[in-house]
């Protein structure tokens, strides 16, 4: 089984708690804005880790 398959089938039991999206949903999900802000962090960070 394909490790996605495992998921879906988490994701699938887990539908009925709130905060939890399906694999249809999070795909769907616009990451644009938060992946820049992401890079700019781990940008910094490690810049400050290499200044020590």
């Amino acid at each position: 089984m394909v490790r996605s398959e495992h998921s879906e089938k988490e994701l699938a039991a887990l539908a009925e708690r709130p905060y939890v999206q399906q694999s249809d949903q999070l795909r769907a999900n616009d990451y644009t804005a938060m992946n820049e802000r992401l890079a700019v962090f781990l940008d910094r960070f490690a810049a400050d880790y290499a200044s020590r």
